[in-house]
């Protein structure tokens, strides 16, 4: 399953809606934005379908909503994304190096994937 930008957008706003249940009040843009220390707009961009944030910092935003990182792809782990992205771009690596590469992906700040 291939995520749009819109589609993780709208996870996103449920993901704070969530939050905001969770914790009896409104949990903002603003607030997210300050819980994993990005700007407020950045946080607009991803929720309005703009952007795509990084695997680390989507792991920042579903841990400052208290959702599980599945939340954003329920349907099929990220794992196989990151695998099928590997493959894609490196044939037929063995399994050692393919995990070595995944834990760099994720823990990447920098990289940013066009599909989750």
């Amino acid at each position: 399953m291939i995520i749009s930008k819109k589609e993780l957008g709208q996870l996103v706003k449920k993901a704070r809606s969530f939050k905001s249940d969770k914790c009896g009040r409104l949990y903002t843009q603003k607030m997210l934005a300050q819980d994993i220390q990005k700007s407020q707009s950045y946080i607009g961009d991803i929720e309005s379908g703009r952007t795509y944030p990084s695997f680390v910092l989507l792991t920042s935003i579903a841990n400052a909503c208290e959702v599980p990182m599945n939340f954003f792809d329920p349907k099929e782990n990220l794992d196989i994304h990151i695998e099928d992205f590997i493959n894609q771009q490196l044939n037929n690596m063995p399994d050692k190096e393919m995990k070595e590469i995944k834990k760099h992906i994720k823990e990447d700040p920098r990289l940013k994937i066009n599909h989750i």
